[in-house]
């Protein structure tokens, strides 16, 4: 069993191998229930999960003047997959 510890403020801690298997990272919002075995949380949402508004004028610094091959579309994937990757395994 994995404990967790509340703080004075009444914060609580989850361990750090709870959160990554739940996917839970700052400003992911959870439902406390109150349940007879005590309290429940349940994950509202979830870190892949953006309101749309964030997502405006991301791809400003990605602005050509010119046209983009297939491959090149391919690479800059490959090369974001790989990326993403290392990050993870951080």
């Amino acid at each position: 069993m994995t404990k967790a510890t509340f703080s004075s403020k009444g914060q609580i801690v989850i361990p750090k191998e709870l959160r990554d298997e739940k996917g839970i990272v700052a400003g992911v919002i959870a439902d406390a229930v109150n349940h007879p075995e005590g309290i429940l949380l349940r994950i509202e949402t979830t870190r892949n999960k953006h309101p749309i508004s964030e997502l405006f004028g991301i791809m400003d610094k990605y602005k050509l003047n010119r046209s983009v091959s297939v491959e090149e579309m391919n690479e800059a994937i490959s090369e974001a997959v790989v990326e993403r990757y290392e990050r993870s395994r951080k």
